[in-house]
Order: C-alpha cells, then structure tokens, then sequence
C-alpha cells in the first residue's frame, strides 16, 4: 500500500505539545531575558571597551565577538545576547582600533573624491547626496541592532564608492 501524505493543521501542535509546557518554556525564556533592552545595550558597550582594552586595542580577532561572551570573558551581564549590536564596537573588539580609524580615512577619502568629481563637473548635487549618505551610513551602522552581519551597511558602502567612478565616466 502506497504511503499518503497527510497534513497537520497548526492547532494540532498543542494537542502533541501540552500547552502547559509551551508557556512554562516561555516563561522560563522570558525569566532569563529580564533585564530591560537599554540596560543590555549599556552593558554590550561597557563589555565593548573592556575587550578592547584587553586586546590593548589590537583586536580580539575576526568573530571572536560572541566568543568572548560564550567564554566569559566580560563581567557585565547581557543576558542571552552575545552580538555587539553596534558596527562600530565589533570593528574595535574584533579588528583593533587601528581598524577604526583606516574606516573613518576611507569615509574621509570618499568625500574628498566626491567633492573632487564635483567640482570638476561643477555639478554639486552628487556631493550633497554623499554627504547625506555619508551621514546616514555611521548613524546605520551604529543603530542598536547593527552589526556587521546585516546586508544595508554594507550595500551603502559599495553604493558610496562606485558612485564617484560613474561620475567620472559619465555613466550615471
């Protein structure tokens, strides 16, 4: 006899999972994530500095990140969070500081490029969309759950340095 698919209706899962079970789960869940979201925030930027200090600002090394939160290298608590949460700090923590300030040269080098382009083709509206973009994208990048593995920051970026090069050729 051939084998029928059947399918389940989505109430039938609380007649196979007692729903006393499904709310002792999430409360125990919820027990563990207790502390209010800005204290977490506070306590990530706090557990921030202390890895780049115990890096001595060279880095922790690339996603060593939740690493050192899973391995108990920071004191203050996050509850169940182990991601920055902040580009920013994850490029510190992870890559050193020198990092930080090679990305804040190359936001500079970009707005010197577009300035240049627009001076040339004594066109200044792309270099008030750049500064716009060149505003938004550390404010982006800096947004509580923005960290490094979110696709914006980085399609913002390729954006930011492509649009220079059209520019020149007169392809945009």
């Amino acid at each position: 006899a051939a084998k029928r698919v059947s399918f389940i209706r989505g109430d039938s899962l609380v007649k196979i999972i007692p729903i006393d079970s499904v709310v002792a789960g999430y409360r125990h869940f919820k027990g563990r994530t207790a502390m209010p979201s800005t204290q977490i925030r506070v306590n990530l930027n706090k557990n921030s500095w202390d890895l780049i200090k115990l890096s001595k600002g060279l880095g922790v090394g690339p996603g060593q990140y939740s690493w050192c939160y899973e391995n108990g290298f920071t004191r203050y608590p996050t509850t169940t969070v182990t991601n920055p949460h902040n580009a920013f700090a994850e490029i510190a923590v992870e890559y050193g500081v020198l990092m930080i300030v090679l990305l804040l040269a190359f936001f500079v080098y970009l707005w010197r490029e577009y300035y240049l382009v627009s001076k040339q083709n004594k066109d200044y509206e792309l270099f008030y969309w750049h500064c716009l973009f060149m505003l938004v994208l550390p404010c982006l990048l800096n947004v509580p759950s923005a960290y490094l593995n979110l696709n914006i920051g980085w399609w913002l970026l390729i954006i930011l340095v492509m649009v220079p090069e059209f520019n020149k050729t007169k392809e945009v």
